[in-house]
């Protein structure tokens, strides 16, 4: 495939939009097979089903082309309450930095509206979950 063309060892991994998995899980080859179990053989890593994104992403998951930091600044924080119940949030700052931009390829439908940026080379954002 096109990573090993690039020199990309695998093994690889996907991340999988809604309507991909939908279609791997859901569709079979003409003798029966499962496409999901087909693909998952093929990339010998994980599928990873991600509602956050429209298509796919096949990655190198060799480690060494991706690097995840998270800091050391945890929060939490209040946000209401009623008399049965308290709201908090919890908050973190990490940093994605990409270090082999070419381990990723992005798949997209031909009709998306989705945009995909080119990757950045690092990128820093807080994240907070309720």
């Amino acid at each position: 495939g096109k990573l090993r063309n690039l020199g990309i060892g695998g093994p690889y991994g996907i991340a999988l939009g809604p309507r991909c998995y939908v279609g791997l899980t859901e569709t079979t080859t003409g003798g029966g097979y499962r496409v999901y179990d087909h693909v998952k053989r093929l990339l010998n890593g994980p599928l990873v089903w991600t509602p956050g994104i429209d298509g796919a992403i096949v990655l190198s998951v060799r480690g060494g082309d991706f690097e995840l930091t998270v800091g050391e600044d945890f929060a939490i924080g209040y946000l209401s309450h009623t008399a049965d119940t308290v709201r908090l949030y919890l908050q973190e700052s990490l940093t994605f930095r990409v270090i082999t931009a070419e381990a990723a390829i992005p798949l997209r439908y031909r009709n998306s509206t989705a945009e995909l940026a080119p990757p950045a080379r690092e990128t820093s954002r807080k994240r907070a979950s309720r």
